[in-house]
C-alpha cells in the first residue's frame, strides 16, 4: 500500500526541496522564489536575494503513514552581484530513503536579467534491495518584463539523470515557466506552466502579507489536482511557516518550517 501512495505522488524526487512556503504556494514560485526556495525552483533568483538565509522544514506526507516524510535544509548567501546556495533533502520511509544534495548559483547580467545553474546528486537507498545514485543539471532564467511583472524559466534535470542501478531507471526532465505580479510590496501572485513526462501542468498561487507580520497563502495545481494553503509569521529576522496540501482521496500533507536571515 505504501508503494502505491508513493507512485500516486507522481515522481518521488519531485517532492524534494519543498519548504512549507513552497507547499502552501502549490510550487507556483518559478518567477518569485525567495531565499533558499530559489535553490531548487530557480537558481537565477539567488542573485537578487539581499540577505543570507538558513531554512529547515519537515513535511509529514500522507499524514505520516509508515513514517513517510520529506525533510529539507537549505542555505543561501549573497556574493556581490551573484548568489550561491546549498540544499539537502530526504524523502521516504523506513525501508527506502531518497536523498538529494543541490548546489546552485545565480548571477546578474544588468539590473533586469538574471541567470542561474544548479547541480543535483541523487541517492536512493533501499534496505531490502540495493542503492543507486545519479546526478542532474539544471538552468534558470529570470527577467523583469514590464514594471511589476517578472518572468522566470527553469529547466530541471535536462540531462535526464540515470541511476547507477537499472532498478531505478532515470528521472525525466521538467520545464517550468512562470509570470509573477507584484502590484504592491505586500501582495504577489504567480501563474506557472510546467511540462514533465509530456504532461502539461498549471499552477497558480497568491500571497498576502498583513501588518508586515502575518502571511496568508493559497495555491492550486493540476496533474494531479492539488489544493494547498498555509500561513506564516514573520518577526524581524525569523519566519515560521505552515503549509498543507489536499489531494483528492488521500490524507493531507502537512509542512512546517523555520527561515532565519543571517
Amino acid at each position: 500500500m505504501i508503494i502505491f501512495y508513493i507512485l500516486f505522488l507522481t515522481q518521488a524526487f519531485e517532492k524534494y526541496s519543498m519548504s512549507a512556503q513552497a507547499v502552501s504556494m502549490g510550487m507556483a514560485i518559478t518567477a518569485s522564489a525567495t531565499g533558499t526556495d530559489a535553490i531548487r525552483f530557480n537558481p537565477a533568483l539567488l542573485s537578487i536575494q539581499t540577505k543570507s538565509e538558513l531554512a529547515i522544514s519537515y513535511q509529514q506526507v500522507l499524514d505520516g503513514i509508515e513514517g513517510l516524510h520529506n525533510a529539507w535544509l537549505g542555505f543561501n548567501h549573497k556574493l556581490g552581484p551573484a548568489g550561491i546556495g546549498i540544499g539537502l533533502s530526504e524523502f521516504g520511509f523506513s525501508e527506502q530513503k531518497e536523498q538529494n544534495l543541490t548546489l546552485a548559483c545565480g548571477f546578474g547580467l544588468g539590473n533586469d536579467l538574471k541567470l542561474g545553474a544548479a547541480g543535483d546528486l541523487y541517492l536512493i537507498n533501499n534496505q531490502r534491495t540495493s542503492y543507486g545514485f545519479a546526478y542532474g543539471i539544471s538552468f534558470g532564467f529570470s527577467s523583469i518584463v514590464f514594471k511589476k511583472w517578472q518572468l522566470g524559466v527553469y529547466a530541471h534535470d535536462i540531462n535526464q539523470p540515470e541511476f547507477s542501478s537499472s532498478e531505478y531507471g532515470h528521472l525525466p526532465y521538467e520545464l517550468r515557466a512562470g509570470i509573477a505580479y507584484n502590484p504592491f510590496q505586500d501582495i504577489r501572485s504567480e501563474f506557472d506552466l510546467a511540462m514533465k513526462d509530456n504532461e502539461l501542468r498549471y499552477r497558480f498561487a497568491t500571497e498576502l502579507l498583513l501588518f508586515r507580520l502575518l502571511y496568508c497563502r493559497v495555491g492550486v495545481q493540476t496533474n494531479p489536482q492539488v489544493i494547498s494553503g498555509g500561513t506564516g509569521f514573520k518577526y524581524r529576522f525569523i519566519a515560521i511557516n505552515y503549509g498543507v496540501e489536499h489531494i483528492p482521496d488521500l490524507p493531507l500533507n502537512h509542512s512546517v518550517g523555520i527561515r532565519v536571515q543571517l
